[in-house]
Order: structure tokens, then C-alpha cells, then sequence
């Protein structure tokens, strides 16, 4: 089982910490996004502490409907 990862609390998940565990799909990353938003610029997404998951989550929204997943 992997160890699990964004579960500090106190460590917010920066583009740092999230390259640090992304490794060398970074790219991919930053190329969905980048799209997603060119495409889209009403999407945002929200970095939230859950402490049910003890764990960061991404929550994303499009004007006012929220998506959901994991990567």
C-alpha cells in the first residue's frame, strides 16, 4: 500500500507540493489545466482540508456545479 500523500494538515498543497508527488507527469498537469481554463474561464478550483478523509481535496466548480474525482 502506498504511503498517503496531502495529508499534513499544515501543508497546503502548492504547485510545489503537488510536483513533488506528481514527478514527471507535471506537463500533463499543467497542459490539462491550462486547456480547461482557456476553454472555460469560469472554472476555478479550491484546495479544502478534509478531516472525515484526513486529507486535501480538490474541489472544482464551473459557475455554479461542482465536479468531483481523485487522481
Amino acid at each position: 500500500m502506498e504511503p498517503a500523500v496531502l495529508s499534513d494538515q499544515n501543508v497546503f498543497p502548492t504547485d510545489e507540493v503537488i510536483f513533488a508527488q506528481i514527478g514527471k507527469t507535471r506537463p500533463l498537469w499543467t497542459s490539462f489545466f491550462e486547456d480547461i481554463h482557456a476553454r472555460h474561464p469560469e472554472f476555478s478550483e479550491e484546495w479544502r482540508y478534509y478531516n472525515d478523509g484526513k486529507s486535501w481535496l480538490m474541489k472544482v466548480t464551473m459557475k455554479k456545479k461542482r465536479f468531483s474525482g481523485s487522481p
